[in-house]
């Protein structure tokens, strides 16, 4: 059977592995948007309805504050480096990791399919090092950086995400790179060379199996759609 997200989540951030990594996780229960700054958040409000805005207020390029000011009847969720002056539903102080998101987010989502996700130390661990340096990583590596062995972590990341650790990797780099060839317009092999991959061909084959067209084709579909549909 189908399953339909039942709440719309507008992440905006401009850390992409922030927003590729709540992508990854929150899909399947919800409707994920991502905003990069303020502006392009903005033009999600006025079109869609959102329940639940995780809001950066302070990223590089813009601030969040003009996206807190236009309360509506979502939630909000705000990082900042004074949580005491968002005044917002809920607040984390910058900067903000992964499973602190996931964190909050089980808190203000509530969904009739959609338990708050609780994830052992190690797997914490893994998520957030991924938020961080994906662009590196490898199942080996990874493992190396939070103490286990790569088979005996690979297996307890399976069991707890519902994916392998090597496809969560390579997924998260076709994640990043949607949003370059959606938004930066950067040739393939700069952005494979972005994402942490060797060159165009490996990217093009990454995206044949996870995003279901190659990059060139992506990068014409997407040239043709509006803002509000570009990431799911």
């Amino acid at each position: 059977m189908e399953k339909h997200p039942t709440a719309t989540i507008l992440v905006v951030d401009d850390d992409p592995g922030i927003r590729d990594a709540l992508h990854l996780i929150l899909d399947d229960d919800y409707q994920v948007i991502d905003a990069v700054d303020g502006n392009q958040a903005l033009t999600f409000l006025t079109s869609t309805k959102i329940d639940l805005i995780l809001l950066d207020l302070v990223m590089e390029h813009s601030d969040g504050f003009e996206v807190l000011e236009r309360r509506s009847e979502a939630q909000f969720i705000v990082i900042g480096l004074d949580t005491r002056a968002s005044g917002s539903d809920r607040a984390l102080k910058a900067p903000a990791t992964v499973t602190d998101l996931l964190f909050v987010l089980g808190d203000d989502v509530t969904t009739g399919n959609s338990p708050s996700r609780q994830y052992s130390p190690r797997i914490r661990s893994v998520l957030d090092h991924l938020g961080t340096g994906y662009v590196g990583a490898s199942v080996r590596a990874v493992a190396r950086a939070v103490g286990a062995s790569p088979d005996h972590l690979s297996a307890c990341f399976q069991e707890e995400i519902g994916l392998p650790l090597k496809v969560y990797i390579a997924k998260l780099r076709v994640e990043a790179a949607m949003w370059l060839l959606a938004e930066a317009g950067e040739k393939l092999e700069a952005v494979a060379t972005r994402v942490g991959l060797h060159d165009a061909s490996h990217l093009s084959k990454l995206f044949a199996r996870y995003a279901e067209a190659r990059p060139g084709v992506y990068r014409r579909r997407i040239a043709g759609t509006p803002d509000q549909q570009r990431h799911r």
